[in-house]
Formats: structure tokens, C-alpha cells, sequence
């Protein structure tokens, strides 16, 4: 994750985290392509990479009082990604081996 620090992002995130919705704006518009370049790391493809930011950007919105300031806004965010994909791979994950689980009976009933 070799992003430089960039100490705007964190005053965008305390004016958001007050409420002031143009900030919280001005920070999705300054992170998007990060958090999309981040996504793919995780996404089977482009549409699930959407997904992923879309989802990030959700959680960064509720998650926006739980930012301490005390580290790089930069690390937050790609936690929050990070965290998004890997909850999204173990759901595929679940959902592929429960197909696999039920497909032999789904035979047997034919």
C-alpha cells in the first residue's frame, strides 16, 4: 500500500465526521480511485471491485466518529477496504462450498 500521507484527507474526515456532508464529498472524490485500485486486489472482477468501493464507502460514512486521527488516514481507509473484501471472499467462499454441498442431493432427487 505505497501511498503518500496526505494530512487534507484527515481534515476532510473530522468535517465530515461533524456533519459537513461537501467534505464528506470532497474526501470520496480524493480517495475514489484508491479505494477502487485497492478493491481490485480483493474483486473477482470490475463489477465486484465496484461493489467492494461502494460497500467501503458505506462503511466509511458510519465509520467516520471511530477515526482517531492518530494514524494515517490512508491506512484507515485501505483497512476498511481491506476489510470489505476479505468479508466479501469468505462470503463467496461459503456460498460456493454450500452449492458444491448441495448439489449431489439436488441430483438425487431427480
Amino acid at each position: 500500500m505505497s501511498v503518500v500521507p496526505n494530512p487534507a484527507l484527515a481534515v476532510c474526515v473530522h468535517a465530515a465526521a461533524r456533519g459537513d456532508v461537501q467534505a464528506f464529498d470532497q474526501l470520496i472524490a480524493q480517495v475514489q480511485q484508491q479505494l477502487f485500485r485497492w478493491a481490485l486486489s480483493f474483486a473477482k472482477d470490475i463489477d465486484d471491485a465496484e461493489d467492494i468501493v461502494q460497500e467501503s464507502s458505506v462503511r466509511l460514512y458510519h465509520g467516520l466518529s471511530q477515526y482517531r486521527g492518530d494514524g494515517d488516514v490512508n491506512a484507515w481507509l485501505y483497512q476498511i477496504v481491506r476489510s470489505v473484501g476479505l468479508a466479501r471472499h469468505r462470503t463467496d467462499a461459503r456460498r460456493e462450498r454450500l452449492v458444491r454441498i448441495e448439489l449431489p442431493h439436488a441430483a438425487d432427487d431427480v
